[in-house]
């Protein structure tokens, strides 16, 4: 590993490669990244050989998820394309399937499902096609496995769960099909076996897993899975403990285990924190998860480790925060985080401050054209008309128009069990 400042390393695709591995291994600065990541464009577009091409290829894939880890989703997204462009140019099969499947994970965390698909579909494609590398047939088995997890990731995002069902069971067959021989168990009669992909990768698998069984309503099974997920990342990838974390506090909740829930929410930002710091998307996240858990604590009148106060200035500046640091193409969790915010103030009964918090996560849903997340947005628009007292013309003149705006919404199919329409109808 080299010692060398930035501005002294060779621009050579090996040095690249050796400082974009490290980074990615122990989280650097943004500017160290941006340093990396400059230095990978000029190697683009040089029009290296085959063999820099892989070099840079899997520099590329490297910092993407650094990047993506930076909460710089779009600069995140062009090292994919990068990626796979000199794995093309390297004619490198494999490693072009890898940069697909990152991109397709990146994608989804942006919302562009189209762009995560059309990335998966490609990645499919050529992992149909006969392997021109027999020798590399093991790497060809785990980016299979990698690309069916992914796959089911995506469908669980779009709640399609008969597709994630069968991506599951196909990534179990091939687990079964892919295990060694460790030596004799206690019987000794028999040995034992385990998958022989990574740890990460099972792990991985675990956590999408929970993921199904929580919407199958199946929450001991979903714990189960969660669990194991984070003890198979405890080695290999303990930041990416960080998910099964958070779900697994979200299902604590669910059950009213709130304690625990907040336990396990703290567990999660702690991690992201060691390895991110504060002023990071991804932190954020998780910071809100965890003020999320406060405030269920605080509802129900149970201990709780932070005061009302500390918690309502906490959400205010983690909208702050998101405000800062999230991209257009992760601006989504800045609109998030406003509509934290605002059911925070609406219980304070502060309506003011949570009606400018409404206005802009209105706005920003809007420029998303994300009805989704819009519907709620609305829903709590229409709570705070109704919360304002005396009732003026001009009040019920605001709450005809949210109303139109959210019936207007709710002709799609799409959103009829959406939670937010099965409230408003009930209360009609």
């Amino acid at each position: 590993m080299t010692d060398l400042p930035m501005n002294d390393l060779p621009l050579s695709a090996e040095a690249l490669l050796e400082r974009a591995e490290t980074i990615y291994t122990m989280l650097e600065d943004h500017e160290a990244v941006s340093g990396l990541y400059d230095r990978l464009q000029k190697l683009f577009f040089t029009q290296p050989d085959p063999e820099e091409s892989l070099l840079l290829s899997q520099s590329a894939n490297y910092l993407a998820y650094s990047l993506y880890r930076l909460g710089r989703s779009e600069e995140a997204l062009n090292c994919c394309v990068i990626a796979f462009q000199s794995a093309q140019n390297a004619k490198e099969q494999n490693t072009t399937i890898r940069s697909l499947l990152l991109k397709a994970v990146i994608a989804s965390f942006c919302a562009l499902r189209q762009t995560a698909h059309d990335a998966l579909d490609l990645a499919g494609y050529l992992l149909s096609l006969e392997n021109d590398a027999p020798e590399k047939e093991h790497e060809r088995r785990i980016l299979t496995f990698e690309y069916l997890i992914v796959s089911m990731r995506l469908a669980l995002l779009e709640n399609d769960l008969s597709a994630a069902e069968e991506y599951r069971q196909k990534a179990e067959a091939l687990m079964e099909s892919s295990m060694i021989e460790t030596g004799q168990d206690n019987s000794e009669s028999s040995a034992a076996s385990i998958p022989s992909f990574p740890c990460s990768d099972r792990g991985e698998f675990e956590y999408a897993c929970g993921l199904l069984e929580m919407k199958l309503n199946q929450p001991d099974k979903a714990e189960e899975h969660l669990k194991s997920a984070i003890a198979l990342f405890e080695d290999d990838a303990p930041v990416q403990q960080v998910n099964a974390f958070n779900q697994l506090s979200l299902l604590y909740k669910k059950q009213n285990r709130l304690s625990e829930a907040f336990s396990a929410a703290s567990s999660a930002w702690s991690i992201r924190r060691r390895f991110y710091g504060d002023e990071n998307l991804l932190t954020s996240i998780s910071y809100g998860n965890l003020l999320q858990c406060a405030g269920a604590l605080l509802d129900h009148d149970y201990p709780c480790p932070i005061s009302c106060e500390e918690w309502l200035d906490g959400l205010k500046a983690n909208a702050k925060m998101r405000k800062k640091l999230c991209s257009h193409q992760d601006e989504a969790w800045y609109g998030r985080a406003l509509l934290d915010l605002s059911q925070a103030l609406l219980n304070e009964k502060q309506l003011e401050s949570a009606r400018k918090a409404l206005v802009e996560a209105d706005h920003v849903f809007s420029q998303l054209n994300d009805s989704y997340y819009l519907l709620y947005v609305l829903e709590k628009q229409i709570a705070l008309e109704q919360m304002a007292t005396p009732l003026s013309a001009e009040t019920n003149k605001n709450l005809a128009c949210v109303r139109s705006r959210f019936e207007a919404i709710t002709k799609d199919p799409a959103f009829t069990s959406h939670p937010a329409v099965r409230r408003y109808n009930s209360g009609r």
